[in-house]
């Protein structure tokens, strides 16, 4: 583990205006482009997913290269949260210590962030009833234009999830 990913961290972690609390959280470690890794003041591990974005997916093996502009977004998204403050809002909480969530740092929408920089696109799956998707679309339609990132590869771009499907082995 790199040291300098070790800090401590304010983090909201708010379900509902009425259900919500605070915790001391530290960043364990940036898993991809769309997840990173939290540890609690106890040592618990939480998984906290990056609501309403799909970033280029990261090698599974040692032989797997991984989706074009994985390691972008993997480094951009560290960039945005190593060694900083940063918070996030949990919209949902998943099965075995995950949320789904927006995660804040410099007062600016990460989640937002990274489909600006061309480095995850607007989630095309379900989402909690009430996130707006829409700040995420026109962003990634803004990004798409000027072909930042993952957009620069034109017609031979594929979706995270397209991508998913295809390089999925089958038990």
């Amino acid at each position: 583990m790199k040291p300098n990913l070790f800090f401590f961290v304010f983090i909201c972690f708010a379900m509902t205006a009425g259900n919500s609390f605070s915790a001391d959280f530290r960043l364990n470690q940036i898993l991809d482009g769309d997840s990173l890794e939290v540890l609690t003041g106890k040592g618990e591990r939480i998984i906290v997913h990056l609501a309403g974005i799909d970033a280029p997916e990261m090698p599974t093996g040692k032989s797997d290269k991984g989706q074009p502009f994985c390691k972008h977004a993997h480094k951009f998204l560290s960039d945005l949260v190593v060694n900083k403050q940063f918070s996030f809002q949990a919209e949902s909480r998943l099965e075995n210590h995950q949320v789904l969530a927006v995660v804040y740092s410099d007062n600016r929408n990460v989640n937002v962030e990274m489909i600006k920089a061309g480095f995850a696109e607007a989630y095309q799956g379900d989402l909690p009833s009430g996130f707006d998707l829409e700040p995420y679309k026109k962003e990634e339609a803004a990004s798409k234009k000027l072909k930042k990132g993952m957009w620069a590869l034109g017609q031979v771009y594929i979706s995270p999830s397209e991508w998913r499907k295809a390089n999925t082995k089958s038990p």
